[in-house]
């Protein structure tokens, strides 16, 4: 299966994929795609989740479709641009984080050494 992402930031309590050859599972809702043929393509809409976007096909033996992929506002750059992956075995989807912590710009990271050294031991 070979799934495309579509980032978008939003708040999710959860977002889990799991692949099972011709099928896919997004947090608990299974989509079937084993009766999809060769060349065949659903249109856009014609797949009743938020989740899957535009047409999913099968080519060269593989289903392709388009997942949303929600991102926090401190997401890592590879959540918020992330490449289409190729999935060959079931199986949960390993995902980069949803979100990281804030920084603040301009003010360095201490080590435990500059911790200790300022007394903050």
């Amino acid at each position: 299966m070979l799934i495309k992402f579509s980032p978008v930031r939003m708040n999710v309590e959860k977002f889990i994929l799991a692949v099972d050859i011709d099928s896919i599972m997004i947090n608990g809702d299974k989509f079937d795609f084993s009766s999809l043929n060769e060349g065949d393509v659903l249109p856009a809409g014609a797949v009743d989740s938020q989740w899957v976007i535009g047409e999913v096909t099968r080519r060269e033996g593989q289903v392709e479709l388009t997942i949303v992929l929600p991102h926090g506002p401190n997401a890592p750059h590879e959540r918020r641009f992330p490449d289409p992956v190729s999935i060959t075995e079931a199986g949960k989807v390993d995902l980069p984080p949803y979100d990281e912590p804030p920084t603040q710009p301009g003010l360095p990271e201490l080590s435990a050494t500059d911790e200790v050294a300022n007394g903050n031991d």
